[in-house]
C-alpha cells in the first residue's frame, strides 16, 4: 500500500491523495483522484504509467490540459515535447 498524491506548486502542498491499496494500482488511483480535483485551468502532469487515454479523457472531461514528456527510443532517455497521451474523440 502506498498513496498517490496530487501536488499543487503555487501553494505549494499536496491538495489530495488517494490510498492504493494492494488489491489495486496506480491507474484506477488516479481515476479516483481526478473525480475530487478541481481540474478547470490546471494543467496535469503525469509520469508514463499514467498516460491511458481514459486517465487523459478524465482530465479534458474536467476542464484541465495535460502535458508529459514523451519516450524517445529504447535508451531510456526522454523526448521533446510530444505528450504520449491520447485523448480519444468526443
Amino acid at each position: 500500500m502506498h498513496l498517490l498524491a496530487a501536488y499543487a506548486p503555487q501553494a505549494p502542498a499536496v491538495i489530495a491523495q488517494m490510498t492504493v491499496v494492494s488489491t489495486t494500482n496506480e491507474h484506477k488511483a488516479a481515476l479516483r483522484l481526478l473525480g475530487v480535483l478541481p481540474l478547470a485551468g490546471a494543467v496535469v502532469t503525469a509520469d508514463a504509467m499514467l498516460t491511458h487515454a481514459d486517465v487523459c479523457q478524465g482530465i479534458v472531461e474536467g476542464h484541465g490540459d495535460y502535458v508529459r514528456r514523451g519516450y524517445s527510443g529504447s535508451s531510456g532517455s526522454t523526448g521533446g515535447s510530444r505528450t504520449g497521451c491520447t485523448t480519444p474523440a468526443m
